[in-house]
């Protein structure tokens, strides 16, 4: 289960991607208002506490910072059943935070009507509402370690304060808390001299409403990235594989093509992982386990998409991870509705696809 403030961020998010021509956090207070609405309608019941006050424009704009507080949420919003040591708990701070920030900021511009850009409030503002975070917080190390990653400059932007946020409450999904002794380091290994192991990214689908929102998400050349709608297959041994819905029993899940040219979606970026040091025969035994493991039937747009397959055949041939900008997609693509499914093809329906047959050595079908 998702954690309620990562639901809000997602439905922020891309109702405010759908109004936003250029990418940004800044857009026309009427065309701010309208994603309010949006990300309100989708939010329903996890749009909580005081999330319905009125945006305040400057300039004739609002900011994304003040769409998302206006979603909600934080200590003292009335939502319970999380651990204090959970992820939602973690995510509850980050939105008290966010809301202590907004006043910060609104405050420290007074009745500056010239808009969101240049500096807006000094950074150690921002640092000390972090340790009186960190103070109140079950997770103080979280915190510790969030502030290492807070920009150096002596006064902070609209937006550097707001990237800041949105990458924290992507990583508190994931954070674990770190031991108190740690067990000796294993002997660093050499790297493998093995097979190379790509992950190549495509936007779902080609409809421009997608590429859209994943270029606002995570632009290629931009380092920090909060997701997106993307579909995911792995390259090795000069094939790509990757798992999509087949509502056939005859037709697997898993469907292999040329590199970077899946037929269903648009090509985006590749990530290279670490070479994998099996074998070409030992990869074709992964994959015909994974084809056991992923019948088309079991596909699923939340649970078990590509990018849960992708993740699982790179750990699988011990080529690291996936970034998590990749990963979280699923969460994307149930907002998004149809148009981000990753769906299979038959096998045979077009020159470049193929599909894996264990019998034949892999060959085309």
């Amino acid at each position: 289960r998702r954690a309620p403030a990562a639901v809000r961020l997602d439905a922020a998010l891309v109702a405010w991607a759908a109004k936003s021509a250029e990418g940004g956090y800044v857009l026309p207070a009427a065309d701010g208002a309208e994603a309010l609405a949006v990300a309100a309608a989708a939010l329903g019941a996890a749009m909580v506490g005081d999330g319905r006050r009125a945006l305040l424009p400057r300039g004739g704009e609002v900011h994304f910072l003040q769409m998302w507080s206006a979603c909600g949420g934080g200590r003292g919003s009335g939502e319970a059943g999380d651990s204090q040591d959970s992820p939602s708990a973690l995510g509850l701070e980050i939105e008290a935070l966010r809301d202590a920030a907004l006043r910060s900021l609104e405050g420290a511009c007074g009745g500056d009507s010239s808009g969101f850009a240049g500096p807006a409030v000094p950074r150690e503002t921002v640092a000390g509402l972090m340790r009186e975070a960190a103070k109140a917080s079950s997770q103080p190390a979280f915190w510790q370690a969030a502030a290492r990653s807070l920009p150096e400059a002596p006064s902070l932007t609209w937006d550097d304060v707001t990237g800041a946020l949105v990458r924290w409450l992507s990583e508190a999904a994931d954070w674990r808390a770190p031991t108190e002794a740690l067990a000796p380091a294993a002997p660093k290994k050499p790297l493998a001299i093995g097979l190379p192991v790509l992950v190549h990214i495509y936007d779902v689908s080609h409809e421009t409403s997608v590429r859209k929102l994943n270029k606002w998400l995570a632009h290629k050349r931009n380092p920090l990235k909060f997701g997106g709608v993307f579909h995911a297959g792995v390259e090795v041994n000069g094939l790509e594989w990757s798992f999509g819905m087949s509502l056939c029993d005859t037709v697997p899940g898993i469907a292999c093509t040329l590199p970077r040219a899946h037929p269903a979606h648009r090509y985006r970026q590749t990530v290279r992982l670490r070479n994998t040091s099996l074998s070409p025969e030992e990869v074709a035994e992964v994959l015909t386990q994974l084809i056991e493991d992923y019948p088309g039937n079991d596909y699923d747009i939340l649970r078990r998409n590509c990018c849960h397959f992708a993740s699982d055949f790179v750990k699988r041939l011990g080529a690291g991870h996936l970034p998590g900008w990749v990963i979280s997609s699923a969460s994307r693509a149930s907002a998004l509705g149809s148009t981000a499914r990753c769906s299979a093809w038959p096998a045979g329906s077009s020159s470049r696809c193929r599909t894996w047959d264990s019998d034949r050595g892999g060959r085309g079908a």
